[in-house]
């Protein structure tokens, strides 16, 4: 879900099954796209412009707001300080403070993450 609302998956496709063919069209989706906005260097996109401060600080937002696991905070931490960005706990602390957490997904609810792909995610 953190590489989607990042913007370098697609859309509605953070829960689809691994090993599945449908994960595999996506992932191959994604990749045409990718190199496909680059072809004519007049959308050329760097990932670094990407994964910018704003990524980060709405990866953080989605993960508060969807109760992710503490896990992600780590893979958050290391995507961002390979972009050059330096996050730590006391960001995570200061955001959660006025984030609300807005899905009762395991572990801070009963229903886990095949309910909340069936239910649209995070589409946009």
């Amino acid at each position: 879900m953190l590489m989607e609302i990042m913007g370098i998956q697609l859309p509605g496709s953070s829960f689809v099954n691994p090993d599945t063919e449908h994960r595999s069209a996506l992932n191959k989706e994604a990749v045409r796209l990718a190199v496909e906005s680059t072809i004519d260097g007049k959308n050329y996109r760097p990932l670094y412009d990407i994964i910018n401060e704003k990524a980060i600080v709405n990866a953080i937002i989605g993960l508060l707001a969807s109760g992710g696991s503490t896990n992600h905070t780590l893979h958050l931490i290391a995507i961002a300080r390979a972009a050059g960005i330096i996050i730590n706990w006391e960001d995570f602390s200061d955001l959660s403070e006025v984030i609300p957490s807005l899905v009762k997904m395991y572990p801070n609810g009963s229903a886990d993450v095949n309910y909340f792909h069936a239910c649209g995610v995070c589409l946009y």
